[in-house]
């Protein structure tokens, strides 16, 4: 293992007492020839985590990374909760004022860390400002994070399972419930297996019929009731035009049970976070649903 010299030590100190962070704000003039690249961006917000930005090996970690971001005279939902991929509306935290930022996903720079010691002290920075009972509203340095790491995942789902999800309309209505409700949703939870699942194969390589299981983790502020109430007539009471039979209907989960996706009543739970244990999110074919892939979006005029 390397011994970290006095010298890197004296650097880390420097950095640890200035406060540097994962959502610290630098202002452009800080940063020598930013003038030229992305000129509407005031300033830069590090994006690098903290186990990076304190890394005691400056020849492994050498740079962090800025995300590039202008003010704003008012935040939009639309943006602030950061379903957008490429742009999200924040707020960071002065000793005297606030800052209204838009930020851009496709606006970076990579600076050598060593370079913030210096950099005077952030003046602003990203933070979560936790409420009781719990919301996310102003989690900003979370928005912030999820928001960039949503950028680089998706769900490897098969590709069978996500033709049935559409076809039987249920994709539809996650999609319905995610955007009317995303204020009040920490996330939506699918449990996909299917009968080969024994053979520990992975889930995208699963072969249907499928089981579907949902669970809607919703904020401690939120009544999961009527959100239950409302998702579980969708699926299993109100029916949709059958494909391929005139005047005929069918109720989504039916549907989707022909085509290959078995879901029951019993299946689908919509719960608080404090009434939901993180076993529960670690069960083996357990995914967060990103709600929808923008990112694969053509037309950026549709966002």
């Amino acid at each position: 293992m390397k011994q970290i010299s006095d010298e890197d030590q004296l650097i880390l100190n420097e950095l640890n007492a200035k406060g540097w962070w994962q959502g610290s704000l630098i202002h452009r003039d800080s940063i020598p020839n930013t003038s030229q690249a992305h000129s509407d961006c005031e300033w830069w917000i590090i994006a690098s985590q903290a186990c990076n930005i304190y890394n005691d090996n400056f020849d492994t970690v050498p740079v962090i990374e800025l995300i590039g971001a202008s003010k704003i005279p008012n935040l939009s939902n639309d943006y602030a909760n950061g379903s957008n991929p490429r742009k999200i509306h924040l707020t960071a935290s002065g000793e005297n004022q606030n800052l209204l930022l838009l930020a851009d996903s496709q606006k970076r720079l990579w600076i050598p860390r060593k370079n913030l010691c210096e950099i005077e002290a952030p003046q602003f920075k990203l933070e979560n400002q936790y409420t009781q009972p719990f919301s996310n509203k102003d989690l900003w340095l979370d928005k912030f994070s999820s928001w960039l790491s949503r950028g680089y995942t998706r769900i490897a789902l098969p590709d069978e399972f996500n033709v049935i999800l559409g076809q039987s309309k249920i994709r539809e209505e996650i999609d319905k419930l995610a955007k009317r409700s995303h204020l009040d949703l920490y996330g939506v939870f699918l449990t996909i297996t299917s009968d080969e699942d024994g053979l520990n194969k992975e889930i995208g390589a699963l072969i249907g019929p499928y089981d579907l299981e949902i669970l809607v983790a919703c904020y401690e502020d939120v009544d999961p009731l009527p959100i239950k109430t409302q998702l579980v007539q969708r699926l299993f009471s109100d029916k949709v035009k059958a494909p391929g039979e005139e005047d005929q209907t069918i109720t989504r989960s039916d549907l989707a049970r022909k085509l290959g996706i078995r879901i029951f009543k019993e299946s689908v739970d919509v719960r608080s976070v404090s009434n939901i244990t993180m076993s529960e999110l670690l069960v083996k074919n357990t995914i967060r649903y990103n709600l929808v892939d923008f990112h694969s979006v053509a037309d950026s005029s549709q966002l």
